[in-house]
């Protein structure tokens, strides 16, 4: 029997219309807009599907999008994923895409292939039943977990009938569309592919040797050209709408800021971010200039410091009173505070750098640096003082008692962008420049690498053999001149600020001021080497003869003359009896009162015993530079003399000195004449 002719045709007009015969009509301008399927496919057996899950009205995505605009959108993701996944068979779960969360909602698509048998309504039922029982929630960091009210759908023949995003007229046309969304962070609200997210960043970068406010605005302008092709060289697979508002930051000198902008289609911003921050990491060497030098200047990380200052805050304490009191303390204190910190940093190459320990007031200022390549991070070693400060592992003052202090500390990138002190026209200023000190001592005060510090000696150095009252004032300037010179001559390590205030002082001394500084080196240290000097035959003088009056290391007569008085006395017809007995007697018993009265160093060094009718006199002299005063020594016979509590014994009669003078000279190293001797 032959075949159903209507059933053949029947059967080859199905064949005609099925999908894969590519069976098309239209009108006119278009005969083949629309291509045929015939009863291959339920109305409902979409090939894609966008779902919405609704969640509460308190709920606002938009607002924990922008809270933390690195890491939101990806931590949603992942829990709405992880939530889903359990939910729909494998190859549909393989296909979840565009999830664009926004204000309470949270929109995805799921799609499957022309061959599959999957039913996509099908599996969105299964979604809704764990929707319907409260089993769908994702965590929103401090605002708690919340948990979908409401789910549903819209389905299309996308693969079948593809569509673009220019066909989506409005939000709800547009989100029909698989892979668009309506813009509505665009100033032109459309329907695109790659349409702004709720999340940006503002994105700093630091070029620390800039200043921007200095240039004229065309190179102003090309500064900021130059960046964004620069930065769109370096990231070809970013869009240029996801880097925008390129500008340089207000009431900044240094720092050029863009906005890195969420979008549908570009790299995920905290993966965007990440290579930011390589990229103008010191190493990369990323640069921008003006035309004229596009490499002028260098981008680094602002917290990438090459130089700290700390300063640690004991309140109630005053450095000024206990360094001004002690010329020692300071390299004391300055010893300790570097052995504590360099345990403290822990890093040899830091430590080596440890410098500017100029105490003052109530704080401890110091700093440390870095070479500009070195890898090291500052910052993490001003942690580490902090964390040895609060262990007690840091004391400075008081060895027994822990005395906790206020830290402050600024960093800077004086390595790379050295300034001059002169640049500090303030004490806040001054202190921000590694190496220079806001100088109080100073008159007026300046910001130096160089300031006063509290520590000062008044110095005085002794001529016995100089009086000025004789000399002309050609000569006295003269003397001036050749002592400042020679003072200099012994401390050439020192600075002229370090010594000042050159004067003489009548009536046999000149005196001069050392006075501390931060370069300087310590004022007791110059001491030192000033009183080893001024022991070897230090001497000056005018120009006529420049070493004629030498010093002495103290003030004082080197040399006292005694004259004792005895009332009704003929003690020159005593020594015409028994010269060589009576002598002896006067010597001895002058050597006895000395001995008895002032210091046994001197008692060995009495001299030139003489008598007269009614006077015995001596005299006392001390050895080369003793600090002994003389005269004060002296003045003790006159006391004893007073009370009648001295005698002197001749011929075994003890004849006790009604009076007696006392006369300082420097006779033994300022010779003088035999009538000059008598005129005393």
């Amino acid at each position: 029997m032959q075949d159903d002719p209507v059933f053949d045709s029947y059967h080859q007009l199905n064949q005609t219309f099925r999908w894969v015969s590519n069976f098309r009509v239209g009108p006119h301008r278009n005969v083949s807009a629309y291509r045929s399927m015939h009863r291959e496919r339920k109305y409902d057996d979409f090939t894609n599907l966008r779902v919405h899950l609704t969640f509460p009205n308190t709920v606002d995505f938009d607002q924990f999008l922008r809270s933390d605009p690195l890491n939101a959108r990806q931590q949603l993701i992942g829990q709405l994923q992880n939530e889903v996944m359990a939910v729909f068979r494998p190859e549909v779960a393989a296909t979840i895409a565009d999830i664009w969360m926004e204000q309470n909602f949270i929109p995805f698509t799921i799609s499957k292939s022309l061959d599959s048998d999957v039913n996509l309504v099908e599996e969105f039922y299964r979604l809704q039943e764990k929707v319907n029982n409260s089993q769908v929630s994702v965590h929103l960091g401090p605002a708690g977990t919340v948990t979908a009210s409401a789910a549903s759908y819209q389905g299309t023949f996308e693969l079948l009938c593809p569509r673009k995003c220019s066909d989506g007229v409005d939000k709800m046309s547009c989100m029909t569309i698989p892979g668009c969304d309506w813009s509505d962070y665009d100033k032109n609200k459309t329907c695109q592919n790659n349409a702004l997210l709720a999340e940006s960043i503002v994105t700093k970068v630091f070029f620390p040797c800039a200043d921007f406010t200095s240039l004229p605005q065309d190179e102003r302008t090309q500064v900021l050209s130059n960046f964004r092709n620069q930065l769109y060289g370096h990231l070809p697979n970013v869009s240029a709408k996801a880097l925008h508002s390129f500008k340089f930051e207000e009431n900044s000198a240094d720092i050029i800021q863009f906005t890195l902008q969420g979008t549908m289609r570009d790299p995920t911003l905290n993966k965007t971010y990440s290579r930011l921050e390589e990229l103008f990491h010191w190493q990369r060497g990323f640069t921008v200039g003006p035309d004229t030098n596009r490499a002028k200047y260098r981008a680094r990380n602002p917290e990438d410091f090459t130089n700290i200052r700390m300063k640690l805050v004991y309140n109630g304490t005053n450095f000024d009173n206990e360094f001004g009191q002690s010329l020692t303390a300071r390299q004391q204190f300055t010893s300790e505070i570097r052995r504590s910190l360099s345990v403290a940093i822990s890093n040899p190459d830091v430590t080596a750098t440890l410098d500017n320990f100029w105490m003052e007031k109530d704080y401890i200022p110091f700093t440390f640096s870095k070479p500009v390549d070195s890898p090291v991070s500052l910052l993490h070693l001003v942690d580490n003082v902090r964390a040895a400060i609060q262990a007690e592992v840091l004391r400075v003052i008081e060895a027994k008692k822990f005395v906790p202090p206020k830290v402050e500390w600024f960093g800077s990138f004086h390595e790379l962008c050295p300034k001059d002190c002169s640049e500090g026209g303030n004490s806040s200023s001054c202190d921000q420049i590694p190496g220079c000190d806001w100088g109080d001592y100073d008159v007026p005060p300046i910001c130096s690498n160089n300031s006063y510090l509290v520590e000062r000696k008044n110095v005085t150095v002794f001529f016995p053999c100089m009086d000025l009252g004789s000399l002309s004032l050609k000569e006295a300037e003269e003397i001036r001149e050749n002592f400042q010179a020679s003072i200099r001559a012994l401390l050439p390590n020192v600075s002229s600020k370090a010594i000042h205030s050159f004067m003489f002082n009548l009536p046999r001394s000149l005196s001069f001021i050392l006075q501390g500084t931060m370069q300087d080196p310590p004022v007791v240290e110059s001491l030192g080497i000033l009183q080893r000097g001024l022991q070897s035959n230090f001497a000056v003088g005018p120009n006529s003869d420049p070493n004629k009056y030498t010093a002495t290391t103290s003030d004082g007569f080197t040399m006292v003359h005694v004259k004792f008085s005895f009332k009704n006395a003929d003690l020159v017809n005593v020594l015409k009896k028994n010269p060589l007995t009576a002598r002896q007697e006067v010597e001895q018993s002058v050597h006895t009162i000395v001995d008895m009265v002032l210091n046994k160093t001197i008692a060995n060094r009495v001299q030139d015993i003489r008598i007269d009718q009614r006077h015995i006199s001596f005299a006392i002299t001390k050895p080369p530079g003793s600090p002994l005063d003389l005269m004060d020594h002296a003045k003790r016979l006159e006391a004893e003399v007073g009370v009648g509590s001295i005698h002197v014994t001749i011929e075994g009669v003890n004849r006790v000195p009604t009076g007696v003078s006392v006369t300082g000279s420097n006779q033994d190293i300022c010779p003088i004449t035999c009538s000059e001797r008598y005129k005393m």
